[in-house]
């Protein structure tokens, strides 16, 4: 059985195309084990083409001897740092309670939750300095 040559995938080259190119025409490439005696893809031709486009290469021969092997496996920081643990509180407030949270946290452009903590907070003072009478909170 007689092979033939087949038709480039990409059209006709032009000749100075061709020649410009040192890996030649690919259309009788075979998968296979290549022969030490083949010179098509020789480290030194393969080299300079993958710089020349700015291809990084992989080989850990180059370029690694100034970066220490502990940094490939340094843990990254993702995200925002972690705050303290919180809880979820699920409370039934009258509708009026519910508007006047909003209402605060709407005015000062706090969240809900910033807002009910603060408002703890301040509550948390005012009995403290003995302000407010905790049996009149009722």
């Amino acid at each position: 059985m007689s092979e033939r040559k087949r038709q480039s995938l990409f059209g006709a080259e032009e000749p100075e195309a061709a020649a410009a190119d040192p890996l030649g025409d690919l259309s009788d490439f075979r998968p296979g084990r290549r022969h030490a005696d083949d010179p098509r893809l020789t480290r030194e031709v393969v080299r300079p083409l993958a710089e020349q486009s700015g291809f990084r290469s992989r080989d850990p021969r180059d370029g690694y001897e100034q970066r220490n092997a502990a940094d490939d496996y340094a843990p990254r920081p993702r995200g925002r740092p972690p705050g303290p643990p919180t809880v979820a509180v699920s409370l039934r407030v009258n509708a009026r309670t519910a508007a006047l949270l909003d209402q605060i946290a709407a005015e000062r452009e706090w969240t809900k939750t910033r807002t009910f903590e603060r408002a703890v907070a301040a509550l948390e003072l005012l009995l403290k300095e003995g302000k407010v009478d905790p049996k009149s909170l009722a």
